[in-house]
């Protein structure tokens, strides 16, 4: 099973950035950066790393209500490739594209249900039906930006961009097999409180979710330089937009397809590199990024037909935290 993330990770890269801010500003800045607008050129980076991931999908009780009737929990460590292009202009204007990809690893799923003639209550202890996945594939990952953005020198050996543009986030799992504890789910049935125990068919398909999460955000990166060192720090902000969360229950034959409410998001990063030639920089970086809870509509459907099953008005919602640490080569042109 893959442990909780969350803060530890976001921690991670804030002690990566401030002690890179700190070993950059103990290097005494020299001229190697003068403060001056850089030339127009355009670099490209390459990278490869590894992403943790965590997925919240929620069903709640009712509008407005904060209780759970179910709850699912998506897992994922995985090997992943980074890649970006940035295009500076003369007058100080840059231009910026960005993309992660990930899939395969290590994945886990768990999902807990609090309904039927069991019921004890809403309390995160008291579920009556859960589910364990570890066979759970994580189908893909991709977070994507395009930004555009203003360079500002402010000093010497130090500048920053004021950007902001486009995100696009898109994660798949699929959880096979696995093991459940349940409870009774009609009055008269034999199980009683947590009294049924089995396995499901090995590799026999249980749920698919997918999550999609366009968004537009505004953000700050910062640059020091001393002779081949750099280092970097960005933060932006923003907040999604028609985000959808996409849930397959292949053995209900029920397709729920949650439209979510706009949401905020955050996103962290540092790196450091070092300039190996003319044009060419090894560099080591981490990102963390926390798309908060959202909720919104659920549809349910059949999968088989495609029949309409009914609605549930804002009874569905879904969050993302993404932390990830990648090395690579960056070339100027």
């Amino acid at each position: 099973m893959i442990g909780r993330i969350g803060a530890r990770e976001i921690a991670a890269v804030l002690v990566l950035f401030a002690c890179g801010t700190t070993v950059a500003g103990e290097l005494g800045w020299s001229d190697y950066a003068t403060g001056e607008p850089e030339e127009s050129g355009v670099s490209l980076t390459g990278g490869v790393g590894v992403v943790r991931l965590e997925a919240h999908e929620y069903v709640y009780a009712g509008s407005g209500s904060e209780a759970l009737l179910s709850h699912l929990i998506w897992q994922s460590t995985a090997p992943m490739l980074s890649a970006g292009i940035a295009v500076k202009a003369p007058e100080g204007w840059t231009l910026a594209a960005k993309a992660q990809v990930a899939m395969s690893g290590d994945s886990y799923m768990e999902d807990f249900d609090w309904f039927g003639p069991a019921f004890v209550s809403f309390d995160s202890d008291d579920w009556t039906h859960r589910s364990q996945h570890d066979d759970t594939n994580l189908d893909w990952y991709f977070n994507g930006s395009l930004l555009v953005g203003y360079d500002m020198p402010v000093s010497e050996g130090m500048r920053v961009n004021l950007n902001g543009g486009l995100k696009y986030t898109d994660v798949q799992w699929a959880a096979y097999g696995g093991s459940f504890v349940y409870s009774d789910f009609e009055d008269g049935d034999p199980c009683g409180f947590r009294g049924c125990v089995g396995d499901f068919s090995d590799g026999e398909p249980g749920i698919t979710y997918r999550q999609t999460f366009p968004a537009l955000v505004a953000g700050i990166d910062g640059e020091i330089s001393d002779g081949p060192w750099t280092v970097t720090g960005s933060a932006q902000v923003g907040a999604t937009f028609y985000a959808q969360g996409d849930d397959h229950h292949w053995q209900r034959n029920l397709n729920f397809i949650d439209t979510l409410n706009p949401a905020p998001l955050v996103t962290l990063g540092a790196s450091v590199r070092y300039q190996l030639g003319d044009g060419l920089d090894l560099f080591v970086e981490g990102t963390a990024e926390q798309v908060f809870t959202a909720r919104g509509d659920t549809e349910s459907y059949r999968i088989t037909d495609g029949v309409y099953d009914g609605t549930y008005v804002d009874g569905g919602g879904g969050d993302l935290f993404a932390a990830s640490l990648s090395a690579g080569l960056k070339g100027s042109f």
